[in-house]
């Protein structure tokens, strides 16, 4: 329920952080926030993560990263995207 495409991700937080796919992709690169089912499959990328990485908040990508989504720095993003709690 979290992963998104990057067309997804473009329209869901374009508004907010007016960021280009350019733009959106490097991020995405650079904080690993995607995965591939098969080489030159679609990205899949995690919602949540991207909107701490456009964020700055690097403590909660980290308590995402150790897979602590039980902790309330990560849970505030799952609810702002209307995702539920894993």
């Amino acid at each position: 329920a979290e992963a998104i495409t990057v067309q997804r991700a473009i329209d869901l937080f374009r508004h907010d952080y007016n960021v280009s796919e350019d733009t959106l992709r490097r991020l995405v690169i650079k904080h690993r926030l995607h995965n591939q089912t098969m080489p030159g499959a679609p990205w899949r990328i995690s919602a949540p993560g991207l909107a701490m990485a456009l964020a700055g908040d690097d403590d909660a990508l980290a308590r995402l990263r150790q897979d602590d989504r039980e902790h309330p720095d990560v849970t505030r993003y799952f609810k702002r995207l209307g995702i539920p709690r894993p």
